[in-house]
């Protein structure tokens, strides 16, 4: 019976540098020559090409890494000698990017309950800072009250590989990164005007800290039948003057709006 597990390794990036000592040939076959003892060090480089795909650490079902690797080649009667380096390639945005100066913004009215906006000032978050929010709500119905605000960080994972026609073999899934909570203290929240409207409300400005482990969270990518995307959804509840309690869900990138009743 089959689990749908899919085992395939490609290797997308190989760049073998020329013989630091010795002839020009390769492996134990070479002309070598005979070092003394004692350390030699034989600095390189080389120019990774820009469109090299990012390494993805951190996953169970995939993942894409590099790794040095150096051989000491030793003759035909000794075995060689190799080392590894692991490498990580990081892929930035460029300080002009438009999602470092783009927010992500939903503004919803409940009719005759609540009219509300979420914004994050900026689409990209550098990976393990935190993220700014900043929410305010105007309540529509005498008596109501705002409840405690949930946060919450979803991580969805996408992975494809690709076959012929109709026959790509995919896979989904999401997992809850981090959560917060917070109440609003209506006194010191209180705005006689929260936006140019003139109209009044509440303001809440909060910080949501990042992990800084890969382990715990991935950098959003798309590369080699690896997607990685975040939303950060928001629980809010609301306490009616009759006693039953509302909750309205929102969900940032994409934007999603539920309003709910419980009585």
């Amino acid at each position: 019976m089959s689990n749908g597990k899919v085992d395939k390794t490609t290797e997308i990036l190989n760049h073998r540098w020329p013989n630091f000592v010795g002839a020009d040939g390769s492996g134990s076959s070479s002309k070598g020559v005979t070092l003394g003892a004692t350390n030699y060090e034989w600095p390189f480089e080389v120019i990774i090409p820009g469109s090299t795909a990012e390494s993805v650490a951190g996953l169970h079902d995939s993942y894409i890494n590099y790794k040095l690797k150096a051989t000491i080649a030793r003759g035909r009667l000794a075995y060689d000698l190799h080392a590894h380096k692991s490498v990580r390639v990081i892929r930035t945005l460029d300080p002009a990017a438009l999602e470092l100066s783009h927010a992500m913004t939903v503004e919803n009215i409940w009719p005759n309950k609540l009219e509300y906006s979420i914004v994050i000032p900026q689409k990209a978050i550098v990976f393990g800072t935190s993220i700014a929010v900043e929410m305010k709500f105007t309540s529509l119905l005498k008596g109501l009250r705002i409840g405690t605000v949930k946060c919450h960080l979803v991580e969805v994972q996408e992975f494809s590989i690709p076959g012929p026609a109709f026959s790509n073999k995919s896979h989904k899934k999401s997992r809850d990164i981090e959560s917060w909570s917070f109440e609003l203290d209506e006194q010191e929240s209180y705005r006689d005007m929260i936006d140019d409207s003139g109209q009044g409300g509440f303001v809440l400005k909060e910080a949501l800290p990042l992990p800084k482990s890969l382990k715990k969270c991935l950098q959003d990518c798309e590369t080699h039948g690896i997607k990685i995307r975040h939303k950060v959804k928001f629980n809010i509840a609301l306490h009616n003057p009759d006693g039953h309690t509302s909750e309205v869900i929102i969900s940032l990138n994409p934007r999603q709006n539920t309003f709910t009743d419980n009585y």
